[in-house]
């Protein structure tokens, strides 16, 4: 008992003292909260990130942060990366692939592409169609780059991360990088629900079971929150439930 009261005492000297630094260092107050929730996770308390996120100026809690969440997600039709409205042709291009007819999403956004060779959404959904279709090398040729240029994009970081995590290919499969990647997508985008299921399977893959638990327990409780499709929210129990049994097989 009087040790468990020590490491408590210890792990609140930590978390302290680490408040006085990162608030000190030079962030926007959604790149802090991203830090401190990260943080939290891996201690341990992913209700004490929770509580960082309450109230109107919660990164993602308000309507024009869920609205942005919620269109750069994996194989969404809407996923594009784009500041303004997006041209026809990449309109077309998203909603043959939410439709399933996926050589004439390719083909649009190649199309696209050649006329326009740096265009950020076109990029971004042809890589993540490819991502789909388990073209990973080429999926990677395209994404990674956009990551460079793009470090404050969550989605793109995202993608590459469920890239890493999920790669049948044993070549391409990288848990360590996935970890990396999915949370710094976390840090970019703390409220997205599709970034705490990418960091679930992250930790899955890599053998944390009890963090992928809780993480994908906090990805349902957000997709609920947020009133994601039902599919979606299905999908998500699906992986709390498989979190679950590798946590208790342990």
């Amino acid at each position: 008992m009087y040790r468990s009261i020590l490491r408590a005492g210890r792990l609140v000297f930590v978390i302290d003292r680490f408040t006085v630094i990162v608030k000190s260092m030079k962030m926007n107050k959604y790149t802090r909260a991203g830090v401190f929730a990260l943080t939290f996770i891996l201690l341990g308390s992913p209700s004490d990130a929770d509580r960082l996120f309450e109230g109107d100026d919660a990164p993602g809690s308000r309507p024009e942060d869920l609205r942005r969440d919620f269109g750069r997600v994996p194989g969404n039709a809407e996923a594009a990366v784009s500041d303004g409205p997006l041209p026809a042709t990449v309109r077309e291009a998203y909603s043959a692939f939410e439709i399933g007819d996926i050589q004439n999403s390719i083909r649009l956004f190649r199309e696209v592409l050649e006329d326009n060779p740096g265009s950020r959404p076109a990029l971004f959904g042809l890589g993540t169609v490819l991502l789909r279709m388990k073209e990973y090398d080429e999926a990677i040729r395209i994404l990674e780059p956009m990551m460079e240029e793009y470090p404050e994009d969550f989605s793109i970081f995202n993608n590459l991360a469920w890239l890493y995590a999920t790669a049948t290919d044993p070549d391409i499969n990288n848990p360590e990088r996935a970890l990396n990647l999915a949370r710094k997508a976390l840090m970019l985008a703390p409220r997205n629900f599709h970034v705490w299921n990418t960091l679930s399977e992250a930790h899955y893959v890599s053998g944390n079971y009890e963090k992928a638990f809780r993480i994908a327990q906090q990805a349902l409780r957000l997709s609920r929150e947020q009133n994601a499709p039902i599919s979606r929210q299905r999908e998500y129990q699906q992986q709390v439930e498989k979190a679950r049994r590798a946590h208790q097989g342990m």
